[in-house]
């Protein structure tokens, strides 16, 4: 994966209709996913018990996405921010100086921990440990309105971690963010998904690319 992010046209024309990840890559994530619960059980456990003393309401934060196809699921995430934080404004993106979030949320996001109930998702069928991010639906619309291609995301499983997350960062604008999610699903293999896991982990460890 070192060609150049400004060599992938905002098109894919020559994509298929769907790209599904064979047995293989399935069983390996299903694997991982079990692996990464099971040694992080004590921290998911210290990190909703932190939630529910600092916040009331579930430690959990279930949030509407669009997966393969277009059809929608539940993305199961740690929560870090107040309870119903999206009466008032409605679905937006969050930041780094976001009001809502708590204490408690900021050092789970700073840290990743909030995005580990994910793998869930994975065992679950709704996501793949690599892939293009899964957006909410009403950004989604929002989103093609102005980058139609945007729609060809949606060819692949979504991932907890992928290409654009990796190479460029959190704020990074949708328009590159799809020429690296583009990238992925023309060049995805066992190898590359490696790849990205590896690349995943340093940033973890040097906790960059979080809000």
């Amino acid at each position: 994966l070192m060609v150049h992010v400004t060599n992938i046209g905002a098109t894919a024309i020559d994509l298929p209709v769907e790209v599904r990840k064979g047995w293989v890559r399935r069983t390996f994530d299903v694997l991982v996913s079990l692996a990464v619960l099971t040694l992080t059980s004590p921290i998911l456990v210290l990190a909703m018990l932190a939630i529910i003393i600092e916040s009331p309401g579930s430690p959990f934060y279930l949030q509407r996405r669009l997966g393969i196809g277009g059809i929608p699921f539940n993305i199961i995430k740690l929560r870090t921010m107040v309870l119903n934080a999206e009466r008032e404004c409605g679905p937006v993106l969050a930041d780094s100086k976001d009001p809502r979030a708590t204490l408690i949320g900021r050092v789970l996001r700073r840290t990743h921990i909030d995005e580990l109930p994910q793998f869930l998702n994975v065992l679950k069928g709704d996501m793949a440990i690599v892939g293009p991010r899964p957006e909410r639906p009403e950004l989604h619309a929002q989103i093609i309105f102005d980058i139609p291609a945007y729609e060809n995301r949606l060819r692949i499983e979504p991932g907890i971690t992928g290409l654009a997350q990796v190479r460029g960062n959190y704020h990074l604008d949708f328009r590159h963010k799809l020429r690296y999610d583009l990238l992925y699903i023309r060049k995805q293999c066992m190898l590359v998904d490696l790849r990205i896991m590896a690349s995943t982990l340093l940033v973890i460890l040097t906790m960059k690319g979080s809000v």
